[in-house]
């Protein structure tokens, strides 16, 4: 009876490194994958020049045009309380760096984890983890 419960716990230490061997496997691939936060196109290869600049574009122009809704958004509600933006230009400049500064990672993070110009120029986002 002790000599079968010997191998079960030989077994069951064998097991059990096998499992530890896999586990360290993994996570070394899972590394290699990940570098940094690395665009790859669907293709499973790196995005061209040409791709890079048109996501950023896309995403710039839909910060420039977000920027504008927010300002005429803003000066619409301090209107209602007898107020009104003087300096336009000065303030879409402040909402355009500050939206440029804070899209792409509050969006990266959620569950859509492209950019909207990643997504039209076929860029994928890959995590770290």
């Amino acid at each position: 009876m002790e000599e079968k419960n010997n191998l079960d716990k030989g077994a069951q230490e064998e097991v059990l490194e096998e499992a530890v061997d896999s586990v360290e496997e993994d996570l070394a691939s899972q590394e290699n994958l990940a570098t940094e936060e690395a665009s790859e196109s669907r293709k499973g290869e790196k995005p061209s020049f040409l791709q890079r600049f048109q996501s950023t574009l896309i995403d710039q122009i839909f910060v420039g045009a977000l920027s504008l809704i927010l300002l005429y958004i803003f000066d619409g509600i301090i209107g209602l309380l007898g107020f009104r933006v003087s300096d336009k230009l000065g303030m879409y400049l402040v909402a355009y760096v500050l939206l440029s500064i804070i899209y792409p990672p509050i969006i990266e993070s959620t569950k859509f984890g492209n950019t909207i110009g990643k997504k039209a120029s076929d860029i994928i986002t890959v995590r770290m983890k």
